[in-house]
């Protein structure tokens, strides 16, 4: 019986450990004001690339992000859902974000998430 346990509680630690390591992984989020430029390329095995060209303060933000996680995961967000958890391997300067999706729908999908027309910031002139 004491081995049972053993056994549960070690599983019940494992779990919490899992869990744990689940939130430690930071978050990149993009929203459509963060993007100048957007686009999908296909792939002949059903796949696709989402690339896009961040704004200057936000490829800042992505480059101290990546510098932060070197050799860890980064979950990409989009629209609110993960996209993507790569590992980190280098600090990316560039300001592009280039992505694999599984299929070229949730690719276009997440283009046009990110395409959407940002509010009109310009103040309206009394007449």
């Amino acid at each position: 019986m004491r081995n049972w346990h053993l056994t549960v509680a070690l599983i019940g630690l494992g779990l919490l450990a899992g869990a744990a390591f689940a939130e430690d992984i930071e978050s990149f989020t993009l929203k459509p004001e963060d993007v100048k430029r957007t686009s999908v390329e296909f792939k002949r095995d059903g796949s696709a690339m989402l690339e896009c060209t961040l704004t200057k303060s936000k490829a800042t933000e992505f480059a101290q992000t990546t510098e932060r996680n070197l050799g860890k995961k980064l979950r990409l967000m989009i629209g609110g859902n993960a996209i993507s958890e790569p590992l980190v391997r280098e600090k990316i300067t560039g300001g592009l974000l280039s992505v694999q999706i599984k299929t070229t729908d949730e690719a276009v999908e997440l283009a046009k998430c990110l395409m959407k027309e940002l509010p009109d910031e310009t103040p309206e002139v009394p007449r």
